[in-house]
């Protein structure tokens, strides 16, 4: 799925800069969502240009990919923000060379966290919500072409149930509550019409999004660990009244990111059950 070559190269550069320290857990960030690196210390920066592999625009702008490391909560954390993903590339294993990467680098858990907008009326805009599955009916999936690699993969767990738990003990501390939800996934760059709103309501989603599925896709197949948590930015086009735009629904996440930090941060305190073998929900 990846160049070796690059992927050596990349590691080695960045760990030349940081050290060999591992990283405990990376966070993919949406746009709008980069309030939750505040407080991060001991900070080293790397523009997604300069680590062979990394996806980059043709024309550099202040969105370009930038990963981050450093300290939070006395963990070691990496902060993938900016261009990169699928709606940005067009390119559904765009980020397949970072998250491998990542795994150099020690990482084993990768957080995600993305705005929504809703189609279930107790999940209103502001409110922090827990990803516990998905719907993806768009045909899109960035394994097709790489059976050789691996064949079908299950995504049962795609969304790990020690991680949820942990999200959930959290929120003691955080002092902040969540809700779980389905997510139907479209690719974007448009927001699903009415129409498609009262399909995604009829095949039992609570939330509307539109981005990181894909990329979930491709952290499972390397073995990454996942959670995916988001901000409410806004109802669906024809669900109490909404019509998000881009600016509404850049505005609603933005609005939501001190709550959604609370939680990450307080996530990043609370350890981790040990595995029994059980794979219960939580």
């Amino acid at each position: 799925m990846v160049d070796k070559s690059e992927l050596d190269l990349s590691a080695e550069h960045i760990q030349s800069v940081c050290g060999t320290d591992p990283v405990a857990i990376a966070i993919l960030l949406g746009h709008g969502l980069e309030g939750l690196m505040e407080g991060l210390q001991d900070v080293q920066s790397f523009h997604f240009r300069d680590l062979p592999g990394f996806p980059v625009k043709s024309e550099p702008s202040q969105n370009e990919g930038v990963l981050t490391i450093g300290v939070l909560e006395g963990a070691r954390v990496a902060f993938l923000h900016g261009y990169g993903s699928y709606s940005d590339t067009g390119i559904l294993n765009s980020m397949a060379l970072p998250f491998e990467t990542l795994t150099v680098l020690g990482c084993t858990t990768l957080a995600m966290a993305t705005g929504v907008t809703s189609v279930n009326a107790d999940i209103i805009p502001g409110h922090i919500i827990s990803v516990v599955d998905h719907i993806n009916l768009s045909g899109l999936n960035p394994l097709v072409g790489a059976a050789s690699e691996g064949g079908f993969m299950s995504l049962a767990e795609a969304y790990d149930p020690r991680l949820q738990r942990r999200l959930r003990r959290a929120t003691v501390s955080a002092g902040v509550s969540f809700q779980d939800a389905v997510m139907m996934w479209f690719p974007g760059l448009t927001f699903a019409t009415a129409a498609e709103v009262k399909v995604a309501r009829t095949l039992g989603a609570d939330v509307i999004g539109h981005s990181f599925i894909p990329e979930l896709i491709v952290a499972r197949r390397i073995g990454l660990r996942v959670v995916m948590f988001g901000v409410v930015a806004g109802y669906s086009a024809g669900f109490a009244n909404g019509n998000p735009t881009h600016a509404s629904f850049r505005a609603g996440s933005q609005q939501g990111v001190i709550s959604l930090r609370r939680l990450w941060r307080a996530f990043l305190r609370v350890k981790e059950e040990a595995w029994s073998g059980q794979t219960s929900q939580p």
